[in-house]
Order: C-alpha cells, then structure tokens, then sequence
C-alpha cells in the first residue's frame, strides 16, 4: 500500500460539506457569548452602582485601606497642582541662562531719633507685602504671582566700601524736602531688589511701579515713622545667568518626578474596591483654580445589554473550532474516501464505482454545489447504469480467465453494499457465472475456509466504512491462497 497524500481541494469539500453544522455552532456560540457578555454587563453594572455610593464602598474598605486611598488622592491632586504650576509660572518658563532682571538700590536716611535701620526693615517688608504686588500687577497689567520674581539682597561690607555701590546711577529716584543729617549708606539701611521677567520691558514697567509704589509709601510713612528720606542709589536692567533661579527650577522639577513616581507606585498598587473608591473620590474632587471650577467627569453607570462584539467574536471563534475538529477528522480518518483512486495505492484495478442516492436534506442544492468542486473531473452515473457497468466490468475480466466461479469479498458488507453484491450475482447468473459472497473475510473463519477453493476474487469496499488497512490486509490475504484479485468495486 503506497502513502496517501491529503488533497486541498478535497479537504475544503468535506468541510463546506458540513457548512449545516459550522452555522448550527456558530449559532451557539453567538447565543453563549452573547449570553456571557450580558452575565458580565450586568454584573458591571451592580459593581458600578456599587462604586458609584461612597458610603457603601467605605463600609468595605478596612481603616489601612481607607488611608491608603486617601493619602493616594492627596498626592494626585497635589502633583496636579505642581505640574499646573509648572506651565503656568512665568518664573518656571524663565531662562535661567539669560535672565532678564531689573536691580533697583534703595537707600533709607533719617534725621532726629528714628533708626534708620528699623524704618528700612519697614520698606522690606512693604517690598515684599502682598499689597505691593498688587499694586504693581495693575499698574502693569500682568497676571502672575509676583513673590517668586522679586527679592531682595543685603549689601556685605566689602559691596558698601566700592564707591560705584553708592553713586546715583539712574535718573529715577525720589526726591523729598527733608533734610538729611545721616548721609552714610551702611548695609543696614541700604535695601536692593532683584525684579526678574521673561522681557527687559516689563522688567523696566515693573521697576518704574516699584519705585512709584515706594514714593507713595514715604510720603504716607513719614508722618508716622519721623521724618526720613529714599534715595535711588542705582536701578539698571539687564539679561544675566542665576544661578538661583536655575537651582529652584532644577529643585522644583525634582519635586514632580519625585511625587510622579510616588503616585504611579500607590496607583498601581490599588485593586477592585481600593481603586474603585480611588476613581470616586477622584471624580467627585472640585480643583479651584481662580474663579473657574474644573471637576472631573463623574461615574456613569452603563445599562446591561448584549455586546454585538462579543456575539461576533463567539461565532468567529466557534466556526474555528468546528473546522479545525473537522480538520483533525479529515486528517486523522482512515477509511475509503470518495475521492481515494484504488489503482495508485493498491495496484489494482477499479471496475466499478457505484453511488447510491442518499436522503435529501434541506437546502440539498447547496451539497450540490459543493460536490461539483470534487467531481469536475469525474463522471457521475446513475445507481443502476453503474451497477451495471460494474457487472459488465466483472464479466469480461472472468470470460479473460474461462472460469465460471468468483467471489465476491469484502469487510462488514452490509445495507447497500450487500444489495449491490445480490443484484451483481443476480445479473452474472444469467451469464452463467456463480458468484460467492463473502463478507467479514478477516473476521469470519468460515468465510476464510471457503476461499480455499476460489481462483478468482473481486473486492468490495465501502466509501466511510471500509479500512484502509483492511483493503491491505485482504490484498496479502488473497496472495497467500494464491487467489488472483480481478479488481475492486467501490460503493457510496
């Protein structure tokens, strides 16, 4: 028996031949798949519902729980501050390698008792006063936070004893009517402040303000303070490396990587109800920036239904599985198939193929159809036309031999098979032929004992019923009795 090769073509027939039981399994698959994604909407939406009542989920959540989420909520929100912070900073956008920055010396003189150190720690603290920066974000119609762009410096000793600290270098100053009795400048009463900006020119507005804001308060202070004079010992504007701001920059984005990270970790570490009470607190969070309030969607609790994806996905997937079972059944099958040529896999000699009509099934069109892709190279007959011509077939290669005896053997010969093998005996009698039906030749002893006499046998097999392995065996069978084999006939 020679290797039998699997046909492509024949293994797309049998499985388009069983497209009745690929759609019946899609079906199923659809409706289970169907059915579970319902299972699932619902139960998605209980968890939802759930996770949509605060009250509900803290009574499930134990006390370690409980901080963990909420020191987990307190770190979002403070890393969302942090990094609004850091897009909206004028002070955050600077350069630090080219700072624009506008340096502005005050020096404070008094005349009578008053100290002139204690009223220059007076205009310090009005420098750095939240009215201050008010008056200047108007007066320059700037909306920023104006403590982080200005600060003030104490002149050391060494600076004081350098006379260009000292000189009136800028033709803005204020001017007053007092007369000055202290005109030392020492580092306790000598104020200076850094204005810093991302352009030179506001740089120069704000300055204008500041020594404007400064004027105004003398004249107010004065009455209240004793008598005392501010002078502009020097105001420049210029574009300069700071270090210090540079360090605060590098400082503050450290602090976002930092609490970035600290959040990733305490995220990922919150599961189920953790992180549903997580979601919740979250969404009902208001972050109020200004005047305007930004909250966060809330929860949406979906209804149950039926997901066409999922019912599209059960049929997909359930087709797959019926055709690859099919595949395996194709492949694994190891008995006559239709399409098997008896001659190539056991040198002999086919005298006949007989098709018997099956039942009709329902949309047997379609069968139809399909079993034209497997037959268009071969002649159909009908039942009695082929039975006939088999007959014929058997009659010649006797009449070759001039014998008058032939058995007719096979394996379970039975249903159509066995009628063909009576009609077949019918019809040769007539010709004067006797013909011996024996079935189960392997499996019946007395059976075997009959071919002790015979000379000449056909085989008869059955398409989906007959072994390979049996045709075989029934080949050597008949080699070792001696018994020529004319051919074989085939029944479907």
């Amino acid at each position: 028996m020679k290797e039998r090769e699997i046909s492509l073509l024949d293994l797309c027939v049998e499985i388009l031949l069983h497209w009745r039981s690929i759609i019946v399994v899609m079906v199923i698959g659809g409706v289970l798949m169907g059915t579970f994604s319902y299972v699932q909407s619902v139960r998605n939406a209980e968890v939802q519902k759930l996770q949509s009542n605060t009250e509900q989920l803290e009574a499930l959540l134990t006390e370690e729980q409980l901080e963990i989420v909420k020191l987990a909520v307190a770190h979002a929100n403070l890393l969302e501050q942090y990094e609004k912070y850091q897009k909206e900073s004028v002070f955050m956008q600077l350069d630090a390698l080219n700072v624009p920055t506008a340096e502005v010396t005050l020096w404070i003189t008094t005349m009578g008792e008053t100290d002139a150190e204690d009223i220059a720690a007076v205009y310090e603290n009005l420098i750095k006063s939240v009215e201050c920066y008010q008056y200047l974000a108007e007066k320059c119609d700037v909306d920023v936070n104006m403590g982080e762009l200005i600060s003030l410096d104490n002149y050391t000793a060494e600076e004081m004893n350098n006379s260009s600290n000292v000189a009136v270098t800028s033709n803005v100053a204020v001017t007053s009517n007092v007369a000055v009795t202290s005109i030392t400048a020492t580092a306790d009463n000598v104020i200076k402040v850094n204005i810093l900006y991302d352009e030179e020119v506001s740089c120069i507005a704000l300055t204008k303000a500041l020594v404007e804001y400064i004027e105004n308060k003398q004249m107010e202070l004065s009455s209240k303070l004793g008598r005392h004079d501010v002078t502009i010992l020097g105001s420049n504007v210029g574009t300069d490396f700071r270090k210090d701001v540079l360090e605060k920059q590098t400082l503050w984005l450290d602090k976002i990587a930092s609490l970035r990270t600290s959040c990733t970790k305490e995220q990922s570490a919150l599961s189920g109800n953790t992180l549903a009470y997580f979601n919740l607190l979250m969404a009902e969070n208001e972050i109020t920036a200004g005047e305007e309030t930004v909250t966060t969607t809330p929860i949406v609790i979906s209804a149950p239904g039926i997901s066409m994806k999922y019912i599209v996905l059960g049929m997909l997937i359930f087709a797959f599985l019926e055709v690859f079972i099919l595949f395996i059944a194709y492949t694994m099958n190891n008995k006559l198939r239709e399409t098997d040529e008896i001659q190539e896999i056991y040198d002999i000699t086919q005298l006949g193929y007989v098709k018997y009509e099956k039942k009709k099934k329902i949309f047997g069109f379609v069968d139809e159809f399909v079993l034209k892709l497997r037959r268009n190279h071969k002649r159909v007959f009908a039942k009695d036309k082929a039975i006939a011509l088999a007959t014929t077939a058997v009659n010649l290669a006797i009449r070759k031999t001039d014998a008058d005896v032939i058995c007719l053997a096979g394996c379970d010969l039975q249903g159509n098979t066995m009628e063909l093998c009576n009609m077949m005996k019918d019809m040769l009698s007539k010709e004067r032929i006797t013909v011996n039906i024996l079935d189960n030749v392997l499996y019946d002893a007395e059976m075997m004992e009959s071919l002790a006499e015979a000379k000449y046998v056909v085989l008869v097999a059955t398409v989906g019923f007959t072994m390979y392995e049996e045709i075989a065996r029934e080949l050597e069978l008949m080699e070792r009795q001696n018994i020529e084999v004319l051919g074989c006939i085939i029944v479907e």
